[in-house]
């Protein structure tokens, strides 16, 4: 079966695409977890020029990838070494942003194969316990090894760490997951 997105790595020229995924994933995504005010305060423009500056940067976009669907960018996903120094796990998914639920998996899965190119062949990735994400990450084979508390916009709470222990292996590897 056809997959309904081509992924591809992202370009100049998606700076506005990616900002605008990142800002209505994260609203929809947190709702309920931060304050709607706060939630309306992300702009577009400020993530704009974020990612215009990420889109400079040849080993930031190494990672990152788009899911477009016949109109337009629907999801986009980032992935790199894992910023904590944790004993396990190398890789790291660094966000995993969309719009249409069903780019979800092929983008978690393009970053994971990415990753393991590089040898990073363990991933970790962080998600509020309450996420969608969560039950996505379980069913791409993941499981829930490390649970922190942050804090984020005056608001605390917690997020899981679900962690693949071989990013080769199905069902993360393969699309039939």
């Amino acid at each position: 079966m056809e997959e309904p997105f081509r992924i591809r790595r992202a370009a100049t020229g998606d700076e506005l695409a990616l900002a605008t995924v990142h800002v209505e994933s994260l609203r929809k995504t947190l709702l309920g977890i931060l304050p709607r005010d706060r939630l309306n305060l992300l702009q577009v423009d400020e993530r704009e020029r974020f990612w215009a500056g990420q889109l400079e940067n040849e080993a930031a976009r190494r990672y990152l990838f788009v899911a477009e669907d016949d109109e337009r960018v629907v999801g986009f996903a980032a992935g790199g070494a894992e910023r904590t120094g944790d004993p396990v796990f190398r890789g790291e998914l660094l966000g995993l942003h969309v719009l249409v639920g069903d780019a979800a998996a092929p983008l978690a899965r393009t970053v994971a194969a990415e990753l393991a190119r590089a040898g990073l062949t363990t991933m970790l990735a962080w998600v509020p316990a309450e996420s969608p994400h969560a039950r996505l990450f379980a069913t791409l084979g993941a499981s829930p090894v490390r649970l922190r508390r942050v804090r984020m916009a005056g608001t605390s709470f917690e997020e899981v760490g679900f962690g693949w222990l071989d990013t080769r292996a199905p069902p993360l590897a393969t699309p039939s997951g």
